[in-house]
């Protein structure tokens, strides 16, 4: 089995994140569609499918969208329950480790904001990330 990083488990967190809110406007905007089950009758006696096709185009849409939105912020809620775990015992290992993976910050930064020394904050940011592997493993 392979092992997963904190750095790739906290890209696919971000990715999840954005996925979420992409999912959420979609499904509401899909929503907010008046959607009209009926057949259309053509004149010369056949039918026309095209409207009740378009209508059941847009209810597999919505259902997709659904399913695709529950497991994004079912991996959403994973690492963040992970992340608040931590931030009540690790307050500032939590900060450092998701500024400097999440962010995209510096070491120097981080130092800066946080008010501890680069040393200080890569051991912190180390701590971080051996506590989110050992709730992530549970």
């Amino acid at each position: 089995m392979k092992s997963v990083t904190v750095e790739e488990i906290l890209l696919e967190y971000r990715r999840a994140k954005r996925e979420v809110a992409i999912y959420t406007t979609e499904l509401r905007s899909l929503e907010e569609l008046t959607f009209i089950k009926i057949t259309k009758y053509e004149p010369s006696g056949g039918v026309s499918l095209e409207q009740e096709e378009r209508y059941w185009k847009w209810m597999n849409e919505k259902d997709e969208l659904r399913m695709k939105l529950a497991l994004a912020k079912r991996k959403v809620a994973r690492v963040e329950k992970a992340l608040e775990i931590i931030s009540e015992s690790h307050p500032h290992e939590c900060n450092a480790m998701l500024l400097y993976h999440c962010h995209n910050k510096g070491i120097s930064y981080i130092a800066h904001q946080i008010g501890y020394s680069r040393n200080v904050i890569k051991n912190k940011i180390k701590v971080g990330e051996e506590e989110l592997i050992k709730l992530l493993k549970i």
